[in-house]
Order: structure tokens, then C-alpha cells, then sequence
């Protein structure tokens, strides 16, 4: 499948670009604000179109599938874009800004007759079954814990670092914390608490910690922070013992009672496989729209619970 990408920040050079050719994509055109730039990029990646503006990408006939992967106050239009042109969408988290935003794109997706995906990594297999064969072990649950946490340094020029533009934790490390309690645990039924905090003195939220409840009433606690030291997962107690999901580095590990398994994978490869095989009618949507705008809806009720 031939992939133009929106956006080509460090993401895309980290992660996306290589997932998509493991996947056996191809990157055939990309735009960014910047025409040299974009040529550079091009040139480093091996791309045949670079351009300067999102209309490019989409009206680029090689393409037929778009990663939208700009800021997150453009999520909305540049999928409108791609929709309109007959492209599916694999989109970066957060979906949108706000749930009713999400819905919107979701339904004009629907309209087109497009897929509208949005970006989940941490639910795919092998790393999902692994885990849910784990959480088997030592079931029934009794408390779970999903953890984004690093000191981050982000550029005070840097769109994340601007109020009101989606940089903070809650739409930029929120929605991965989400996606591992409804995969792992069920759907997220109540929002107990929360407290949503500015440790850094930036002016846009950067510590959060709120207790849902999900599943068959399992109480979860995620923790999300730019301020805090790292970890990255999901930990699980049950009647039957302790298992972890957690990325380190490169490495992705799956722990159940002190064993450990280790895998080093992308952590874009496995969704763009899916992605593709979705698009083609080979595999029901596990990331689909309606993903990204309950995810949207959970973050709502967080900041409504912080504020009580």
C-alpha cells in the first residue's frame, strides 16, 4: 500500500517511516511547512513527492493511504482533506481536540466511504496476547496501574509548549494509558478522581492522575507526566500474582511473577500491518474512529472530575 505522510516530525523519523516499510508499505509522498525541507526529507527517506502543503499529499494520485501525523489542532482538517480525496486515514493520537471534533471526522470518514484509524500501539499482537495470556495467569484482577511517565524537555517554541494547542499530557500521553485499560481490563465505566496539575511551570498541564473504573469494576489508576521520572506500561495485581506490559527502549517486555520475555519490535509495525490488511477487507478494525472518540470522551471526564 502506497502511504503519503502529513507531518513529518520526529515520530515519523523515530518510528512511523520505518513501521510502514516493515509493513510492506511504501512512502511515496510527504509534506511538510517547509518546500526545502521537504526535499531533504524526501531525499533521506527516498521519497518521490515532497511537499509543502497537506492538498499535495492528498491530491498525489500514488497515494492511497495518508498518515496524518501534524500537530494536533490539524488532526481534524487534514483527515477532512484525505477523506475528501478518497484516502484512508491512519491518524495520530489524540484523534482530535475534543470528542465532538472526533465524531465529526468519524462520521464524514464514514460518509466518504474511508477507514479512519487512529494510532494505538500499545493493543496489537504479539504484544497483546502475550499480555492477556498473563493477565489469565493471575486473575481474577484486583488492581491495575497504566503509567506514562518522563522528564521531558520540549522547546518552548515548540507547538506542544502553547496553550490550547493539545501538547499536554492529556491528549499527548492520556490516550495510550486509555487504550491499555480498555484492551486489557474493559471498557472504562466511571471516572472516580482526578487530579490534573502543572509541576513545570509551562502553563499547560503536564502531570495527571485520575482513578477509573473499568471492566467488571476493576479500579485502575493512570498516571501520566512530562515532570516526573520514567516509566512506561501497565501493571496488574490478582489473586494469581503481578504482570507487567512495558516498553524499554527499544524493547518491549511482557512479565508475569518475576519471568520476563523481551521482544525489540516498532512499535508502528504492527498497527500499519493491521492497518493495511483492514483496508483491504482482511481484518476487522481494532483502532478504529470510534476508538479515538471514546478516548476523547474518557479525557473529558477526567478534566470535569479534576475540576469538582
Amino acid at each position: 500500500m502506497n502511504f503519503g505522510i502529513i507531518g513529518f516530525g520526529r515520530v515519523v523519523e523515530s518510528y512511523a517511516h520505518a513501521g510502514i516499510t516493515a509493513a510492506g508499505g511504501r512512502v511515496v509522498a510527504l509534506s511538510v511547512r517547509d518546500q526545502e525541507r521537504a526535499r531533504a526529507l524526501a531525499e533521506r527517506y527516498a521519497v518521490a513527492g515532497a511537499y509543502d502543503s497537506a492538498e499535495a499529499v492528498v491530491a498525489d494520485p500514488a497515494v492511497e493511504a495518508v498518515l496524518v501525523a501534524s500537530p494536533n489542532p490539524l488532526h481534524r482538517a487534514h483527515v477532512a482533506l484525505a477523506a475528501r480525496a478518497g484516502k484512508h486515514v491512519l491518524c495520530e493520537k489524540p484523534l482530535a481536540l475534543s470528542s465532538g471534533d472526533a465524531q465529526a471526522m468519524a462520521d464524514y470518514c464514514a460518509a466518504a466511504g474511508v477507514q479512519l484509524h487512529v494510532v494505538r500501539p500499545w493493543i496489537f499482537p504479539p504484544l497483546a496476547g502475550a499480555f492477556r495470556d498473563a493477565l489469565a495467569e493471575i486473575g481474577p484482577l484486583g488492581r491495575v496501574e497504566a503509567v506514562l511517565e518522563k522528564r521531558a524537555e520540549i522547546d518552548p517554541e515548540r507547538w506542544r509548549r502553547q496553550p490550547g494547542h493539545g501538547g499536554d499530557v492529556l491528549f499527548e500521553l492520556m490516550p495510550h494509558c486509555l487504550d491499555m485499560v480498555r484492551a486489557y481490563v474493559g471498557e472504562i465505566t466511571h471516572v472516580a478522581g482526578a487530579s490534573v496539575r502543572e509541576l513545570r511551570g509551562w502553563g499547560l498541564v503536564d502531570t495527571v492522575t485520575a482513578l477509573l473504573i473499568a471492566g467488571e469494576g476493576v479500579p485502575c489508576t493512570v498516571s501520566v507526566s512530562y515532570a516526573l521520572s520514567s516509566w512506561r506500561g501497565i501493571r496488574a495485581w490478582g489473586a494469581g500474582g503481578h504482570a507487567e506490559l512495558r516498553q524499554e527502549g527499544a524493547e518491549w517486555v511482557v512479565a508475569v511473577n518475576g519471568r520476563d520475555v523481551r521482544q525489540a519490535m516498532n512499535r508502528y509495525l504492527p498497527q500499519v500491518r493491521h492497518f493495511i490488511a483492514s483496508v483491504r477487507g482482511a481484518e476487522a478494525p481494532l483502532a478504529d474512529a470510534a476508538h479515538g472518540v471514546r478516548a476523547l470522551e474518557v479525557i473529558e471526564e477526567i478534566r470535569a472530575a479534576s475540576d469538582a
